[in-house]
């Protein structure tokens, strides 16, 4: 790699908000990317518009639902599960006359975000918003295949999210080459500060087999690459793409998710189609690869998140913190109050 070259490097962070509030949140994502030298970094930050429900505020781990950490819903009873899925609909979004979603109703402080990140993020070269919301995406599913499917988008939200901040920056993304990268990571991971973003350059630049003539773009570096029964796995918190690379994706997969209905909410396939042995079985860590596949990528991996020094706030693992990073962000960046969360703990514990 020639380190001489003044490459292009865009983060872009989706999900969830999840540890962003956190000090130390602060230390072990900005600052330490900010160690980065020798690029161009533009730094996009992309968030949904309104709250919208997942699997922890539902009740699976109430210490990573960004609320109280004591339980407000049991797990355990079904019937209180039902109930607590029907009190959050109400409580986050509001639907049309025919059932489809149209808005969230606890919003996202913009503001508050804005001040925050710019404070961040005040080293980086660019510093881009981009807000989105899947309800539309959701609708159009549900269109496209002609059966029901789920509300909002849940682990593609973090591909989703990017794919907004490609269509809102087209300018800045279609400028990029071959020899420029998008990062893109989940908000709840950090990057242990012997790392700098230029790791995950090295491993996406291999040049293998370029002196056989072979053009290796559009190029995906991935963590931790599996064949499970016949199927091409990754782990999908961090994805870094070439310039072509990220384009691509960013054009084309919503179609790729179109292809099945599989591909968007997990459906269940016919039973003939399933076979005996169950091959036929989609999960979210499939995605990308499978489209990589399709769409001829060469396909570069890391042996697992700690490899590159990424690891999960919420694990700690090696960390010089506790092992359960826990915040409370939906009260420091959605409109939601005690009151509300205990009406749900009345309701459904």
């Amino acid at each position: 790699m020639d380190y001489n070259k003044k490459r292009k490097i865009a983060v872009v962070l989706t999900g969830a908000p999840r540890a962003v509030s956190l000090d130390l949140w602060r230390k072990w994502v900005p600052e330490n990317f900010g160690t980065t030298q020798g690029a161009e970094i533009h730094i996009f930050i992309c968030a949904s518009n309104y709250d919208s429900a997942d699997r922890y505020l539902v009740g699976e781990d109430p210490n990573l639902a960004g609320l109280d950490k004591e339980p407000y819903i049991d797990y355990n009873d079904l019937e209180k599960r039902r109930k607590a899925n029907n009190l959050l609909n109400t409580l986050l979004i509001e639907r049309d006359s025919d059932g489809y979603v149209v808005k969230g109703k606890i919003p996202l402080n913009k503001s508050k975000w804005e001040k925050y990140h710019r404070e961040c993020w005040a080293w980086a070269d660019s510093l881009t918003f981009v807000y989105w919301d899947s309800y539309q995406i959701s609708k159009e599913m549900a269109e496209h295949f002609s059966a029901p499917v789920q509300d909002t988008a849940t682990w593609q939200n973090q591909h989703l999210l990017y794919v907004s901040a490609y269509h809102q920056n087209k300018e800045f993304f279609d400028s990029l080459t071959a020899d420029d990268m998008v990062y893109r990571q989940r908000y709840d991971l950090l990057l242990q500060p012997r790392f700098d973003l230029w790791v995950f350059a090295e491993k996406l630049f291999d040049k293998g087999y370029t002196d056989l003539g072979f053009q290796l773009s559009p190029r995906v570096l991935v963590p931790k690459l599996s064949i499970v029964r016949g199927k091409l796995c990754a782990d999908d918190v961090w994805t870094a793409w070439d310039g072509p690379g990220a384009i691509l994706f960013a054009n084309q997969y919503v179609n790729y998710l179109k292809q099945k209905q599989e591909h968007w909410d997990k459906a269940p396939v016919d039973e003939k189609e399933l076979g005996a042995d169950g091959v036929d079985w989609h999960i979210p860590e499939q995605s990308i690869p499978g489209f990589s596949l399709q769409y001829n990528y060469t396909i570069h991996h890391a042996g697992g998140r700690q490899e590159l020094g990424t690891e999960y706030f919420s694990r700690g693992d090696g960390i010089d913190f506790p092992e359960a990073i826990t915040d409370q962000y939906r009260y420091h960046w959605y409109d939601w109050t005690e009151e509300m969360v205990q009406e749900i703990r009345q309701q459904c514990s």
